[in-house]
């Protein structure tokens, strides 16, 4: 029997390992088990540092590996409810970056959030063109708005598939922009005709934007001095986040935005406005951003959740040499 366990300490690290058997002296309640431990809070603490601190229960768990993760100063999903209540996971409002068609990342982060029906997580648009897998990327999205309450919102990509089907002539831009990966997932050499009703119905029912008491969700970088229902589609779907020359939104709430990739693979933080398209279609991260704790939940487009240390696994190359 597999069990996983969890090492919980204070921000800003948590440890985490799993065993191929329960240990013979620890009898597990569960199938999932939380155990605090002693990690010391250092800027890049090593397995070894740890392991003397663990009395001869814990030390025995620790056959298994130790993986180190560092949560921006958040607290983790991973550590124990309180008073019998996930603290956690009640009332989440988690926005996640662009997908471009990368399941395999997609589902790593849903994995490793569980959404609850409680949460609202919101898709900040391009969930298609580009990565491989934009059909199963719709079929997941459809999935997810039966566990939570899901926002989609419409990104350039959309609007441009969108388009398409309204004038042929819009054909081969949407080809360029990444949709003969969209019409590949559905069919090798597909066409238009091959995308079902169902997943279009999906696209069009996505929304411009999305707002709650504290935050204000675009695509691309809306205008500070316009409400967002009065923003145009350009500046909703389209505009570039230029961090030397956006300014804060006039309603005094946080901007949490996709479409402007950071090539770096980090999420670009101004305080009153957060990018968190991270470049996952290319080798960064799809990133899923839990707005009021400041949680971050990353993984690259093989399937592979961030840990700290990570870097991408290839170069992204520059943002000002493809459309975005």
């Amino acid at each position: 029997m597999v069990t996983d366990f969890y090492l919980c300490s204070n921000p800003p690290f948590v440890g985490y390992f799993k065993l191929n058997c329960h240990p013979p002296h620890v009898k597990p309640v569960n199938s999932c088990q939380f155990i605090n431990l002693p990690i010391p809070h250092q800027s890049s603490p090593r397995v070894s540092e740890c392991l003397g601190r663990f009395d001869t229960v814990q030390t025995h768990l620790l056959d298994g590996v130790v993986k180190l993760f560092h949560t921006r100063g958040s607290r983790c999903a991973s550590q124990p409810p309180h008073n019998g209540h996930n603290l956690l996971t009640q009332n989440r409002i988690i926005a996640i970056g662009d997908i471009h068609g990368c399941v395999h990342a997609f589902d790593t982060l849903l994995d490793a959030i569980s959404p609850q029906q409680s949460d609202t997580i919101v898709i900040l648009g391009d969930f298609i063109d580009k990565g491989r897998q934009s059909k199963e990327v719709i079929d997941r999205l459809i999935l997810l708005q039966t566990q939570c309450n899901m926002i989609h919102l419409l990104g350039n990509h959309e609007e441009v598939l969108l388009n398409t089907l309204n004038d042929s002539s819009s054909l081969n831009y949407w080809m360029q922009c990444g949709g003969v990966s969209t019409l590949n997932s559905y069919r090798f050499g597909g066409s238009l005709k091959d995308i079902p009703d169902e997943h279009l119905d999906f696209i069009r029912s996505g929304v411009n934007y999305f707002e709650t008491e504290n935050h204000l969700f675009a695509h691309a970088c809306p205008d500070h001095d316009l409400p967002l229902s009065e923003n145009s589609t350009y500046a909703l779907r389209w505009q570039l986040l230029e961090p030397d020359e956006v300014q804060p939104h006039d309603s005094g709430k946080t901007v949490i935005v996709g479409h402007t990739e950071q090539i770096s693979g980090e999420i670009l933080d101004l305080g009153f406005i957060q990018c968190i398209d991270t470049a996952c279609w290319r080798y960064g991260w799809l990133t899923a951003l839990e707005v009021t704790s400041g949680e971050v939940w990353q993984a690259q487009r093989f399937g592979m959740l961030r840990e700290l240390g990570d870097t991408p696994v290839g170069p992204i190359g520059d943002r000002n040499d493809h459309e975005q």
